[in-house]
This record gives C-alpha cells, sequence and structure tokens, in this order.
C-alpha cells in the first residue's frame, strides 16, 4: 500500500504510449478523432459484467473532412513485436472491404505516412 503522498507507478505499455502521443498527434492536426475503450465492463468486486461485443475493433478511429469526406478510417496500434489477434485481423479485413482506411501504425511516423496518403495532411 502506498504511503499518503507517494505517487504509484504504474506500467504503461508501448502501445498505450502511442496511442497517446498519436492522439495528441491528431489533435493538434485537427483530424478528426476518438479512441475506442473496449474493454471488459467490471463489477463492484472486480469480477467481469460484459464483454464488449465490438472486441478486436482497432484502438482509434475517425472520419477524414479534407480530401475525403465523410470517409471513415481507422488505426490498430501494435509495438515493434506485436501481433494481430484473429478478433483484430476480421475487424480490419470487413472495415477494409466497407471502404474504410485502415492501418497497423507502430510509429507515430507510420501514422503521418498513413495520413500523407489520405490527403488530410500535406
Amino acid at each position: 500500500m502506498a504511503r499518503k503522498g507517494l505517487a504509484v507507478k504504474r506500467f504503461v505499455s508501448p502501445e498505450a504510449l502511442l496511442q497517446r502521443n498519436a492522439l495528441a498527434w491528431l489533435k493538434v492536426r485537427g483530424i478528426l478523432a476518438w479512441r475506442m475503450a473496449l474493454g471488459p465492463v467490471l463489477k463492484a468486486g472486480g469480477r467481469v459484467y460484459a464483454q464488449n461485443p465490438l472486441r478486436g475493433f482497432p484502438d482509434i478511429a475517425g472520419v477524414c473532412s479534407r480530401t475525403q469526406p465523410g470517409r471513415m478510417w481507422a488505426v490498430e496500434f501494435k509495438s515493434t513485436k506485436g501481433r494481430l489477434s484473429k478478433s483484430q485481423e476480421e475487424w480490419l479485413t470487413k472495415l477494409r472491404h466497407a471502404g474504410c482506411a485502415v492501418r497497423v501504425v507502430r510509429y507515430v511516423g507510420d501514422l503521418e505516412a498513413f495520413f500523407r496518403e489520405l490527403g488530410e495532411i500535406q
């Protein structure tokens, strides 16, 4: 138990850190984006109440507003060694078939390249 006045350090995964940086990067550039929080819903006592039906949906999604207004995009973040789960692969395929621009991002530079290709930044 932490003593009063002492901060407890919490591990932040590389993917979570990349998501935070990406959201800040998107906000600065005025790109419409939202984070998909899809973890389980917990009851008091820490028991799982419900599993989200969108399991595997990409981490951040948004809508283009410049060269392709209304086109949805979605990004899944992975560390350099991270792999997509089966449900993540299925979602990316479904979204791609529906006309959504999708990308797996491992570095902020990947995100920048993606938005250059979409024409959302120059």
